[in-house]
């Protein structure tokens, strides 16, 4: 779990972090209460998606090669495309949160962020 940067909007944690411990997990503080996300390099490429699984109430996903599994049931969803493969929860995809990189840090916008949390609560692609 690492500490992001949160100002203004604008939500960061750095490159490193991601890189060195290839697959991390981050909270941000909303008015609709904790939202949890994680970052993982996969491929060469960073990628950032909400990390909740909603019917088994799970907020942990581990990166088996180039599958994300659920740490509490097991499902199984593509790690480039959130997309479910496998498993109870398959049916609440793994939302991608846009970002840029800047100054060593991947940066996002907390917009963009409660978008992918809410697109992931649900059933289904947005």
């Amino acid at each position: 779990l690492i500490e992001p940067q949160v100002a203004d909007g604008i939500v960061s944690i750095p490159v490193s972090e991601v890189e060195n411990n290839w697959n991390v997990r981050f909270r941000v503080e909303t008015q609709d209460g904790d939202m949890n996300f994680m970052a993982y390099v996969l491929d060469g490429e960073i990628y950032v998606r909400a990390n909740v699984c909603p019917p088994c109430q799970s907020i942990g996903f581990s990166l088996d090669e180039d599958i994300l599994v659920c740490d509490r049931c097991a499902t199984t969803f593509n790690a480039k495309t959130g997309v479910g493969i496998n498993g109870a929860c398959v049916a609440y995809p793994k939302a991608a949160v846009p970002y840029e990189t800047m100054d060593g840090n991947i940066v996002m916008k907390s917009v963009d962020l409660i978008t992918a949390y809410q697109d992931t609560i649900e059933p289904g692609l947005p």
